[in-house]
């Protein structure tokens, strides 16, 4: 696998991890997933919506929960094949 230059080292990708804003970002992202599922879960998606509007709706909140949980779950490995050049 070829990968950009410039990348982080391991060791500089697991300090970053570790650091504090890093987490709390993680946080942040974590209660953005619990909010749409919670929204989902009320009806949100679908509350006054014709059938096409909702599953659109639905389809976006689904491809941002698993945006977010992909980032949340995030390892050295993700972020070098993220980075790869084609």
């Amino acid at each position: 696998m070829e990968v950009s230059k410039g990348l982080l080292t391991r060791e500089q990708w697991e300090a970053w991890h570790r650091q504090a804003e890093t987490a709390a970002h993680r946080d942040f992202l974590r209660a953005q997933v619990s909010e749409c599922k919670n929204a989902w879960m009320n009806g949100a998606f679908t509350d006054g919506k014709d059938a096409l509007a909702s599953a659109i709706a639905n389809a976006a909140a689904v491809e941002n929960v698993r945006f977010a949980q992909k980032l949340i779950d995030m390892d050295y490995d993700d972020y070098l094949t993220a980075m790869k050049d084609d």
